[in-house]
């Protein structure tokens, strides 16, 4: 009912106008257009944030219907962030459940990442990252340090430097193996 949908809609605006709590839905129909296999394969996600001074809290969830065997079924994150002073550090954990058709897949998989921003002036940053993928039988790892410049609302430079093991860079950078990369670039907001 397009009544009903619209009063969800104010709803929304009026508690994301008053508090500091944020969610978002987001449905996919899928990408078959057979009718017989009508929202094969469709997408629910839902995402809350929440935060209060120097406190961020975020949860989010994204499920596959119909996930064929071995296929990713469900993502679910966790994460937390604190800001004291300068510095903001972050906490995230995710979990990647793999469609078996019945039981638990040992092909799951946990991720845990931590972070570091730390503000040197207005427009310089440093931030620092490590990060483990939980997998069998080993577990990847990535590190990274890295240094933004904003030149102004738009426009910012960053060098990278990030380093995995175990194929720790595989998933998060493109790269396989043991491996390093190094990288300066630019980000410019339309």
């Amino acid at each position: 009912d397009e009544r009903r949908n619209e009063e969800a809609q104010q709803l929304v605006r009026a508690l994301e106008r008053n508090t500091d709590l944020k969610f978002a839905l987001a449905y996919s129909g899928g990408a078959n257009d057979d009718a017989s296999a009508e929202n094969l394969g469709a997408i629910t996600s839902g995402s809350i944030n929440y935060k209060a001074g120097p406190l961020m809290l975020a949860a989010g969830v994204e499920n596959t219907a119909d996930a064929a065997a071995g296929a990713l079924e469900s993502t679910s994150v966790v994460g937390v962030s604190y800001t004291f002073g300068p510095a903001t550090v972050g906490l995230a954990y995710s979990q990647q459940s793999f469609a078996t058709g019945v039981g638990v897949n040992p092909d799951d998989i946990t991720e845990t990442y931590a972070s570091l921003v730390y503000k040197m002036s207005d427009v310089t940053s440093l931030r620092a990252a490590y990060g483990s993928r939980d997998t069998q039988p080993n577990s990847e790892v990535m590190m990274a340090l890295g240094l933004n410049r904003r030149l102004d609302k738009k426009a910012e430079l960053y060098v990278l430097a990030a380093r995995g093991t175990d194929g720790g860079l595989a998933h998060k950078g493109k790269l396989s193996g043991d491996g390093s990369a190094f990288v300066l670039g630019g980000i410019y907001k339309f």
